[in-house]
């Protein structure tokens, strides 16, 4: 993936950062050539949603798994959380798949281009387990209530409605198919592969113990919000925390230090590094 105008002494590499980004500087006589900033994106665009679609395919074969369960115990509304709580593991083992696939092809893709000898072969998968032991079961049960509160209000509108014990389980089932499936697969597989690819490439990125900074990108198209593009270009020491929306994020996606939802949820920036 490294064009073949890139000349570079074997004493003085310039770094090449993640998600295939060519960062060259004038150092010691080094010839330089920047890539254009829309082949970056589109190549960023195109790797994360292959990651996306991958995860997206795991959350939502436990969302069916969890439709069924929910279905097969209707009407009892204590059941349908118990068969929610049952299905908990299994909508974890999903989520610390989803970070661990993530991170062994961002980790890896990152740590290639980076300008140092890693001290380990993977020293991003140790901090991400390290996370996800501490992050992942409440991330699980912020899914599962999303799930309850919005079977309460389907089951609040069928009461309403005055919908017979059929009716009222067809609207469970679109919920399921139409919604919770399709949709917020998508929605929490962008979320979290976007978090684990970004938390991956910055460990490796410290894990050169080279001092570098890092820079916020965006995807610089419509769907980007307002606090992103903000931020877009945005440059700190690569310990230092971006500020983005008042709020502070090592990392587009990061949210170890209490970042909103509005500043996390579908999140498609990245980063790149420079010495």
């Amino acid at each position: 993936m490294i064009p073949s105008t890139y000349c570079v002494s074997k004493r003085h590499k310039v770094l090449w950062a993640t998600m295939n980004f060519l960062a060259e500087r004038d150092r010691c006589g080094i010839r330089t050539k920047k890539w254009d900033r829309p082949v970056i994106k589109e190549t960023v665009d195109r790797r994360k949603l292959i990651l996306e679609h991958n995860a997206a395919d795991v959350f939502a074969d436990v969302f069916d798994r969890q439709r069924n369960a929910v279905l097969d115990v209707y009407p009892s509304k204590r059941r349908m959380s118990e068969a929610l709580q049952e299905t908990r593991e299994a909508l974890e083992q999903a989520y610390w798949k989803v970070y661990l696939d993530t991170a062994s092809s961002y980790g890896p893709w990152a740590a290639r281009h980076l300008d140092a000898t890693m001290k380990a072969p993977d020293p991003f998968r140790d901090p991400m387990v390290n996370w996800l032991r501490g992050n992942a079961a409440s991330r699980v049960a912020d899914i599962n209530k999303t799930t309850r509160d919005r079977l309460q209000v389907i089951l609040a509108e069928a009461t309403e409605e005055g919908d017979s014990l059929q009716e009222t389980a067809s609207r469970i089932d679109d919920l399921f198919l139409d919604e919770i499936i399709p949709n917020r697969s998508m929605v929490i597989a962008r979320t979290e592969v976007g978090n684990a690819a970004n938390f991956a490439a910055h460990e490796a990125a410290q894990a050169t113990g080279v001092p570098m900074e890092k820079t916020w990108n965006t995807l610089g198209d419509p769907f980007v919000r307002d606090i992103h593009a903000d931020a877009d270009g945005q440059t700190v020491e690569i310990n230092q925390d971006f500020t983005v929306g008042g709020e502070f994020l090592g990392w587009p996606g990061d949210i170890s230090k209490g970042a909103s939802a509005g500043n996390v949820i579908n999140c498609r920036c990245f980063l790149t590094y420079d010495v």
